[in-house]
């Protein structure tokens, strides 16, 4: 069962990002505006806080739902660009097996 969940979320997140261009976005991330403006310097502090959250998930081999609410939280602060980088880098690692994921801790961000 639980390979048929990650199969499941694998494929749905694939999808997703299929579907989405410069205008659209998976579930729960803002559409991307043409005229992004440049990071204010919370935004730029949210990104990196982001990145690493991601970075020690690959070390660690898992995404848990504490480390979801937390890039939850700095997704909100972030800009579009910021945010579509930050997903770009997650949704390949969990797709791929690299960063484990169970999908009874809930949403992945």
């Amino acid at each position: 069962m639980r390979a048929d969940i990650r199969r499941i979320i694998r494929e749905e997140a694939a999808a997703a990002l299929r579907e989405s261009d410069e205008t659209t976005a998976p579930a729960g991330v803002p559409k991307a505006a043409p005229d992004d403006p440049s990071p204010d310097a919370e935004q730029v502090r949210a990104h990196a806080a982001a990145v690493a959250l991601v970075e020690s998930a690959r070390a660690e081999k898992r995404w848990d739902r504490a480390r979801a609410s937390d890039l939850h939280g700095l997704l909100a602060t972030m800009t579009a660009t910021q945010q579509s980088d930050v997903v770009q880098r997650l949704i390949p690692a969990l797709n791929s097996g690299e960063i484990a994921f169970d999908a009874r801790s809930g949403a992945p961000f």
